[in-house]
């Protein structure tokens, strides 16, 4: 999720392992955490 949503940002693809593409997957987990919480909780 995170990867697609930089790309779609036009922050560039994401490849291999580093600090950049870490906190792009945390961020893309934060973000379904936060959509998975407001429809569960209708």
């Amino acid at each position: 999720m995170g990867g697609w949503g930089s790309t779609l940002l036009g922050f560039g693809k994401v490849g291999g392992f580093n600090i950049n593409s870490f906190i792009v997957a945390v961020i893309g987990a934060l973000v379904v955490l936060f959509v998975y919480r407001k429809i569960r909780n209708r």
